[in-house]
Formats: C-alpha cells, structure tokens, sequence
C-alpha cells in the first residue's frame, strides 16, 4: 500500500513532500501533522522559516523532537497546564440554618522555563509531552502543572517558576506566537459567573 499524501494535479497523483500554512499572512511549514482521531485532536506543530522555532501546543500530545544535524544547544520557553479556578457558591440566610458565600479563586500558572539553553546532541530524539496536565521534555526537564484554586484561597503555580493566583485572577501564562496564553491558571468563578474558568494548555517553544 502506497504511503505518505498524494494529491491529483493534471489528471496525475502527485506527492505532497512539504505542507504549508498561512498564519498571520506568513507562510509556514507544517513539520508534522496529525488529525482527529477517534474524536482526539491530534498535534500540528509549525516550523517558523524565519526564526526556526518550533511550536508545540494542544491537547494532551506526546510526539518526538529530533534535534537538527549541526545543533549543539537548544533553547526552550515552556510551560505547563495552568490550575483551574474554583467556583462561587453563593450562601443562604434565613430559616433556621444559613451557610456562607464561599469564594472562586483563581489556579495558578504551570511550571515555567524561559529561553533555558540545552546543550544537546546533533540526530537526538526527544519525547514531548505537552497538554493541559504536566509538560515533560525528554530527560530535560519536566514541568509541573499548575493548582486549581479552592475554597480556601487561590492555587500556587506549578514547579519551577510557576505563577500563584492572585484572588480571583488566575496566574499569569506565556503569551506565545501563534498560540495565545498558554498555562495560565483558571480565574476563579464570581457572582455574575459562578463557575471557575479551566487553566489553559501547556506549550513548548523550541529555537536553535
């Protein structure tokens, strides 16, 4: 059975060898790409022509870097999932019982690297894991997520470096290109929106 995609150009299947997409008006290069599966997104991370960065970001993925012939470091901003915030629960007076107004509080952030150097070895693979929960990098390092925030006060961030809620507000994620705010912790629910917010994905920033 014939591998790989094929697509029909002039009556004549041809093979795709490079996919690109459009993000932002620039052209980038899909490295790898999966598709749903079984009702599972599957990881698309994009290779950045321009900086040579690599982008992970998704749903709970594992996939495989394989550092460049020629690369000898690497350097790598990630983060883990963010906790999630707490709900509010609003209290009842009257009667012969009543019951306090319990607070959402918001989780803290996931663990956190920023542009931490590596020194790797050239045709090496690495596992990554990236998602909601921890975000682990080979034999690197791995990346705590963060603490969903309770009843008793907000969550602490995830190990390292992890930011802790602040009240309501969940901590504080990075802002990546192309992929938003990711590990940010969960604001806390409110009297206009009792539910606690879900912390956000984790991601993984690769540049050599």
């Amino acid at each position: 059975m014939a591998r790989g995609a094929y697509i029909g150009v002039g009556g004549t299947a041809r093979k795709i060898k490079r996919i690109y997409v459009g993000v932002g008006g620039v052209a980038r290069r899909v490295a790898a790409a999966y598709i749903g599966v079984g009702g599972v997104a599957r990881l698309c991370h994009l290779v950045d022509n321009s900086t040579g960065a690599v982008v992970y970001s998704t749903v709970t993925m594992q996939s495989n870097f394989t550092v460049p012939i020629g690369v000898r470091s690497i350097a790598v901003t990630a983060i883990a999932g963010g906790g999630d915030g707490s709900n509010y629960i609003k209290g009842t007076t009257g009667g012969c019982s009543s019951t306090p107004t319990v607070l959402g509080y918001g989780g803290g952030s996931g663990g956190k690297v920023n542009g931490t150097t590596y020194n790797v070895t050239p045709g090496s693979v690495h596992s990554i894991t990236v998602g909601p929960g921890s975000t682990v990098f080979g034999s690197l390092f791995t990346l705590g997520k963060g603490n969903n925030g309770s009843s008793s006060g907000p969550g602490s961030g995830g190990s390292p470096n992890g930011t802790a809620g602040s009240g309501t507000t969940g901590g504080a994620g990075f802002t990546i290109s192309d992929a938003g705010e990711r590990g940010k912790g969960g604001n806390g629910g409110t009297s206009g929106s009792t539910s606690g917010q879900l912390g956000s994905s984790g991601a993984v920033v690769i540049t050599w």
